[in-house]
């Protein structure tokens, strides 16, 4: 699973890489200080999973998913902000995080979005695996059809 961390502040950068690799130690934990560059690497790959700060030089939070979203890209986001206007929605496909935050409180989000990950991935196993019995299925009543016919002939 490869995850995207995009925030200025290299503590927080430090201590969301250590929860997640002792939460997840496979995962794949890219980091980018601001979004532009997160933005340029969705040209050549692609997270599964993009936790986000609010507020950052040059592009907020915010904006850098809209951006990811307007890009095509709809995976799911963790936004992490130390505060909001009062008028603030969270959009589709995203989740709130507020600072300061407590670990078990990312870990549960990462959780919830890594186990829909793995459903969505699952469910798409499960229709897959479906198709190829249907498909085998249907090729063997065809052969046992042809062994008939010859059979009678």
């Amino acid at each position: 699973m490869k995850i995207w961390m995009v925030d200025d502040d290299v503590r927080v950068q430090r201590l969301v890489t250590r929860l997640l690799g002792n939460f997840m130690p496979r995962a794949e934990v890219a980091l980018f200080h601001s979004p532009l560059p997160a933005l340029a690497a969705l040209a050549t790959e692609s997270p599964d999973l993009v936790l986000m700060d609010g507020v950052m030089p040059g592009m907020s939070g915010p904006e850098a998913v809209a951006e990811l979203r307007r890009r095509g890209w709809t995976g799911p986001v963790i936004e992490m902000h130390g505060y909001l206007p009062a008028d603030y929605r969270v959009p589709p496909g995203s989740r709130l995080l507020m600072k300061p935050f407590h670990s078990t409180a990312l870990l549960d989000l990462v959780s919830e979005l890594v186990k829909t990950f793995f459903d969505d991935f699952y469910n798409l196993l499960t229709i897959c695996m479906t198709l190829q019995w249907i498909i085998h299925s249907t090729v063997m009543c065809r052969i046992h059809q042809l062994q008939l016919i010859i059979d009678l002939r």
